[in-house]
């Protein structure tokens, strides 16, 4: 977590990383942002995994119902601050390529889910 794009109004960050082996990763995180800055911290994190990967891939702005919601498996439950399905007012980016992100973004409560899978 010590490289993720946090912007300095970043607040209430809640996050679970798990690696097993060489390609098994989960990341799963949840954090709130002042609300001038929601759009530029997506595109920052968009900018930032794409850096990370090497590669530009689009992560075009989409309705939330176009989503599948990621269900955190069962040996990483309860994560009650995991709740992307109750956003009433927001958007989705993602991608599905491996080690992209698909990002929630509540615009209601400014706040940014954001899951990382291999």
């Amino acid at each position: 977590m010590q490289d993720f794009p946090f912007p300095k109004s970043a607040h209430s960050i809640y996050y679970l990383f798990s690696a097993g082996g060489l390609q098994d990763l989960s990341q799963f995180v949840r954090f709130e942002v002042d609300s001038r800055e929601l759009d530029s911290c997506v595109d920052a994190l968009v900018s930032w995994n794409n850096k990370q990967t090497s590669r530009t891939l689009p992560y075009s702005r989409e309705a939330l119902a176009s989503a599948i919601v990621p269900v955190p498996e069962t040996r990483f439950l309860p994560m009650l601050w995991w709740d992307p399905e109750t956003i009433s007012r927001g958007y989705y980016r993602g991608n599905n390529e491996g080690y992209t992100l698909q990002i929630f973004v509540d615009q209601e409560r400014s706040r940014i889910y954001v899951f990382q899978n291999d």
